[in-house]
């Protein structure tokens, strides 16, 4: 028997979605100390797996409201969808964000920074071990702690966190 993570619906009934998240497979006695719990690689992949599913979820909401929003407003419609990528303490995340246009320009469903990489917990974060530790050390720390492969070196770290 082996045992998965999966998202569903509070009211799910047979039949409705329910999104696959992780699957540990067979859960055996633990033998060693080191064997209890989830280690880190098992953590990082279910935690990155589990917000690439949340973000779908997401999507699919910022999808209806600007179609409900176009559907509703005289003059709007749907122009096209914009794809952005963030990184996050969990990986990087790409999603399309919709765009709207009406009769004189076109305008965001959701207006967010265009220079925004990286969510703002990230940065918090990075921001927090800058100041506690070298600008390399604290990548090193980052990159060990988080799968966060965003090509940040201590000299950008130093530059992004004076």
């Amino acid at each position: 028997m082996g045992w998965r993570v999966c998202l569903c619906d509070d009211g799910v009934e047979p039949g409705d979605d329910i999104i696959d998240v992780y699957n540990f497979g067979e859960v055996s006695t633990p033998e060693l100390i080191g064997d209890v719990g989830l280690d880190l690689t098992t953590t990082r992949d279910l935690l990155g797996n589990l917000q690439s599913a949340i973000v779908a979820l997401q999507e699919d909401c910022l999808r209806a409201g600007a179609l409900a929003q176009a559907r509703s407003l005289p003059g709007v419609e749907l122009k096209d969808y914009r794809q952005r990528k963030i990184q996050t303490l969990f990986g990087e995340v790409a999603f399309s964000i919709p765009r709207l246009r009406t009769r004189d320009g076109s305008i965001l469903f959701v207006d967010w920074p265009k220079h925004a990489r990286a969510h703002p917990e990230l940065d918090y974060i990075r921001a927090q071990f800058c100041a506690w530790m070298s600008f390399g050390k604290a990548q090193k720390m980052l990159d060990r702690m988080f799968p966060v492969n965003v090509g940040i070196s201590g000299v950008t770290l130093l530059s992004l966190y004076p």
